[in-house]
């Protein structure tokens, strides 16, 4: 799966981050961070950060962001 466009990144004040992607695979969405990543579906890009933003017990799992967030609470949205 090609990336094709950024669509959001998170940032710390130290140097871990996580970028969100949209791939040429219909509905398909990939986020990259600092040693880790992974690949989901979802129906548009407000959805997939919606994803990525999940709180914990959500139904869909937790997200990237909110986990991230646990460990390194400076962790904000950039762009």
């Amino acid at each position: 799966m090609k990336t094709e466009k950024a669509i959001a990144r998170w940032e710390t004040r130290g140097n871990d981050y996580l970028e969100l992607f949209r791939l040429e695979t219909p509905g398909g969405y990939q986020y990259k961070g600092k040693g880790c990543g992974g690949v989901f579906l979802a129906e548009s890009d407000a959805d997939a950060i919606k994803q990525m933003e999940a709180p914990w017990g959500d139904s869909k799992g937790t997200g990237a962001v909110t986990v991230l967030k646990t460990d390194r609470p400076s962790l904000r949205r950039v762009s």
